[in-house]
């Protein structure tokens, strides 16, 4: 394992999964590895991902409301630690995982959890297809005895041992408990003294704004102020559709539904403010300033300010995108780009 920060996915490790119904399973570790890569990544302070299957089929015992839908206690998240609910097998199908971790420049995912032949394989294989360097845990996992096509009844060892032979070296690396914990860096895992507060490093690499449109607002930064973008993506997911415009070497601009970002944070859609923040963009002169803001009126920007000398000495005008976002384009002659 590299030693870049990962994402561990801790996959339905709920109360229905302890049911004697569920029928023979394999690996009884499992859950004890599962603890000391948790607790493991809880020391070095790096993203933890708990996902909940959430059934929609009458009688299941992961029916919302339902006590086996409930995470097991040793596997509740902590505070700050990210929860997704999905409703069939892939924890990307419909959840915003991969939003989640693009836009906190997580590329490596290192997948936990049950059962190792249902969801934790098909979450592992859209991970790899999405360009994820992903690790799944061969004795932090575990699945269920089962017949094969061809009704020839398989112990959950051989279950298992089939669905990781599908995943590795195609879709996943197959790594043990011991070879990941041991490939943390010692200088993320502090040894001893009292846990401390994980500092924030100074830095943004993304900027999402909330539009209400996005085909309309792609078309005002794509073609009208000319921002290199792929176009849309994600639009298989029900609130997946995004697009990215990279905009300098390590931050990129994403603009997003605001109906998607309020269900992905869980705050309520709320009217636009356009004087809580605005975009800077530093440009070399007066004239450029001038150029910039005659192509943003001319996409459709609505021009707020004009540009003029600033009391600072400088020279800038603001305009609002059609999401009304506020821009500013300057000249600083103390800070040119």
């Amino acid at each position: 394992m590299k030693t870049e920060q990962a994402a561990l996915i801790l996959i339905d490790m709920q109360q229905g999964m302890r049911d004697p119904a569920a029928g023979e399973r394999n690996n009884p570790d499992a859950e004890a590895n599962i603890q000391r890569l948790l607790a493991a990544w809880r020391k070095a302070g790096w993203p933890i991902v708990h996902v909940r299957h959430a059934s929609r089929t009458p009688g299941s015992p992961f029916l919302p409301g339902q006590p086996g839908a409930d995470f097991q206690p040793e596997f509740a998240p902590a505070a700050g630690e990210h929860v997704v609910e999905k409703n069939v097998p892939d924890a990307f199908v419909r959840t915003g995982l991969e939003r989640w971790l693009r836009v906190r420049g997580l590329r490596r995912v290192v997948v936990v959890g049950v059962s190792t032949a249902s969801s934790v394989e098909s979450t592992v294989r859209t991970a790899g297809n999405l360009g994820c360097d992903t690790i799944v845990v061969s004795d932090a996992t575990f699945t269920f005895a089962k017949k094969d096509y061809a009704g020839v009844p398989r112990s959950a060892d051989e279950v298992q041992a089939m669905s990781l032979a599908n995943l590795d070296g195609e879709y996943a690396a197959v790594m043990s408990t011991a070879e990941v914990v041991g490939a943390i860096p010692h200088r993320a895992l502090r040894e001893s003294g009292p846990a401390r507060p994980i500092a924030m490093r100074p830095g943004i690499s993304m900027i999402t704004l909330g539009v209400d449109d996005l085909e309309r607002a792609v078309r005002f930064y794509a073609e009208g102020l000319g921002f290199p973008t792929e176009g849309i993506v994600g639009r298989e997911f029900e609130f997946g559709a995004v697009a990215f415009f990279e905009m300098q070497p390590g931050l990129r601009l994403a603009l997003w539904p605001r109906k998607s970002l309020a269900r992905d944070s869980g705050l309520p859609v709320t009217k636009p403010s356009p004087t809580e923040f605005s975009l800077g963009h530093n440009v070399a002169s007066k004239e450029e300033v001038d150029a910039v803001m005659a192509r943003a009126q001319a996409a459709g920007a609505r021009i707020v300010k004009a540009a003029g000398d600033t009391f600072w000495g400088g020279y800038a005008g603001y305009f609002q995108d059609p999401d009304e976002h506020l821009w500013e384009v300057v000249w600083n002659p103390q800070w040119q780009p």
